[in-house]
This record gives C-alpha cells, sequence and structure tokens, in this order.
C-alpha cells in the first residue's frame, strides 16, 4: 500500500497546484472514453434511438467532484454542492433566464406559423438524440440532469471561477470556451445531428459555443449555477431534438449568438467604468 498512497499523495500535489489541469485532464478522460469507444465501434446517436452518448456529459461534474475532493476534501466538496444548490429560485430572474432558450423556440414557432409552414409535432418536439420515445418530462428531467447538471457543474460551477480568477471575467468567459468546445469534438462523429454540419455548420457551431460561454458566465453571475443546467437544459430541448432541426435549431443557435454579441458589447462598455456583467466568482467561489 505504500507506493500507492505516495502515488495518491503526488496525485493530489500536482492537483492542489493545477486544479485546472487536472479538472481537464479528468473530464477528457471521462467522457473521451465514452464517446471515442462510440466513435471507434461505429455507433451513431440518432434521435428517439440507442445508443447513447449520455454517459459523457456526466463527466464535468464528476471531474469537479473528484478534484476538488482531492485537493480541498469534505469542505471543499460541500463548498461546491451549496455553489450549485444556492440559487434564488423565488425570484423571476432565475426563471426568466433558466428558461429563456424556450423564447427562441417559441418565436421560431411563431414565425412557421405566420409564414404558413409546416409545424413539428409534439412528439418530435421531444425525440431526444440517445434517448428512447418518452413523454416530455422525463427525457426533459434527464436532459437537466446530465447536459445540464453534468455540463455546468464543472464548467461553470468548478472551472469558470477559477478561469476568470486568472484572465478576468470576460478573458475568463471566452478562454472556457476553448476546451469546453474541444471537449465536444468526439460528438462530430457519432451525433447524427452534427455529423453532416461541414465547415461552414462546424464555425458557427465554434461561435455559437463562445457566445454560450458568454451567456452562460453572465446566467452564473446573476443567478447561479442551478440556473445554468436549466438553461443548457432548455437549450438542448430547443435545439437538438428531431423537430426543432434545421430552421428551430438555427433560430436558437442564432438567438444565442446575438445575445453572445450583445454581452461582449455591454461588458467591454462596463470595464470602462470598472465595472462587469460577467463575473461568476462570487464569495462562494471555490479558490485557486
Amino acid at each position: 500500500m505504500g507506493p500507492l498512497l505516495e502515488a495518491l499523495e503526488e496525485a493530489r500535489e500536482i492537483a492542489a497546484r493545477h486544479p485546472i489541469a487536472a479538472y481537464l485532464a479528468t473530464v477528457f478522460a471521462f467522457s473521451w472514453s465514452d464517446w471515442v469507444t462510440l466513435a471507434v465501434t461505429g455507433g451513431r446517436v440518432t434521435p428517439g434511438s440507442m445508443p447513447t452518448h449520455f454517459a459523457g456529459f456526466l463527466g464535468p461534474a464528476f471531474a469537479a467532484f473528484a478534484v476538488t475532493a482531492m485537493v480541498e476534501g469534505r469542505a471543499g466538496v460541500w463548498s461546491l454542492v451549496l455553489r450549485v444548490v444556492r440559487c434564488p429560485w423565488r425570484r423571476a430572474s432565475f426563471w426568466a433566464l433558466g428558461l429563456s432558450p424556450l423564447g427562441f423556440l417559441a418565436a421560431g414557432l411563431a414565425l412557421l406559423a405566420a409564414t404558413g409552414r409546416s409545424l413539428p409535432s409534439p412528439a418530435s418536439l421531444v425525440r431526444f438524440p440517445g434517448v428512447p420515445a418518452m413523454p416530455l418530462s422525463p427525457v426533459f428531467d434527464l436532459v437537466l440532469l446530465t447536459m445540464g447538471f453534468g455540463h455546468e457543474i464543472g464548467w461553470r460551477g468548478f472551472a469558470l471561477p477559477r478561469f476568470q480568477r486568472r484572465l478576468g471575467p470576460l478573458g475568463g468567459a471566452l478562454a472556457l470556451a476553448v476546451p469546453w468546445g474541444l471537449w465536444l469534438v468526439p460528438l462530430l462523429a457519432v451525433n447524427e445531428a452534427w455529423r453532416g454540419l461541414g465547415l461552414a455548420g462546424t464555425a458557427v457551431l465554434a461561435v455559437s459555443l463562445a457566445a454560450g460561454s458568454l451567456v452562460l458566465a453572465f446566467v452564473v453571475a446573476r443567478t447561479g449555477v442551478a440556473a445554468a443546467a436549466l438553461w443548457h437544459a432548455c437549450y438542448q430541448m430547443s435545439s437538438a431534438t428531431a423537430g426543432t432541426r434545421g430552421f428551430l435549431a438555427s433560430m436558437t443557435s442564432w438567438g444565442v449568438i446575438a445575445w453572445g454579441a450583445i454581452l461582449l458589447v455591454l461588458e467591454l462598455r462596463a470595464r470602462r467604468r470598472g465595472e462587469t456583467l460577467l463575473d461568476a466568482t462570487g464569495r462562494d467561489a471555490p479558490g485557486h
């Protein structure tokens, strides 16, 4: 047991000195072990059917808790839990921001109706890639758990405060989009909706990730990690189902890009006044 304990202590010391690197190494190892295996074995994730890529989406949350436990112990884990669950859920702003992607979906549906184009069936709007055909409630709950909290506990609850402490509110939010986007690369070969994006579509996806990183930093700064998880789940339901593919998905993506562009302009103006809209560190954020 001596060598094992020594190796664990050395790993803890490395993680304490380089928590971001430890987090990224853990999240990539966890998620890519699932997604790369799917890609190599020819697995294709399609709406309403298996196989699924959902296990990989738990990687950020796992990495956040694993590195926090290694470096900060129980107190650090409890602090991270509180950072996630402490949210102003009784305030209108929590629900307005958390549910806001559904507004893009509603606008797209209204535009389809106004122009006389056919609307997607209600069933198609809940047919999610990698999920068997189920009613709305269990589908949304699964998306909220994995793609909502699974994503945001790690990327916004653990990583974002550390990125922002090193690079500032704006620089940290933008820089975080780089590892976040690279983490998703295997899904270009696995997710049927992404396989045919092409160069232009991939470029739009990259821009939407950068814009989404700004929007999510703003959501966390205003209402916390739980609202970011709700936002992410609603975004997925507004852009990734069988019924939203095409025009509705584009409507949601471009809506987020426009929102991110507005936040970028507003943040640059706020910086001139010594203020910020995107600081998600907070008093209860994790340390260095």
